[in-house]
């Protein structure tokens, strides 16, 4: 008997699969995010530098 039977969702798929997908992208939109504030905080410090001047 798998150990899994008890833990489906409405769905039919696997709880655990379907949390790993999510987790996926939300992981994948953080990153993004992130990716984005860095690049515009990057930016930013550029321009002050460059006023500064």
């Amino acid at each position: 008997m798998p150990d899994y039977a008890g833990v489906t969702d409405s769905g039919g798929a696997k709880v655990g699969e379907k949390e790993d997908v999510m987790l996926s992208v939300v992981f994948t939109w953080a990153a993004a995010v992130v990716g984005l504030l860095v690049l515009a905080l990057m930016a930013l410090s550029g321009v002050m530098i460059d006023s500064k001047h």
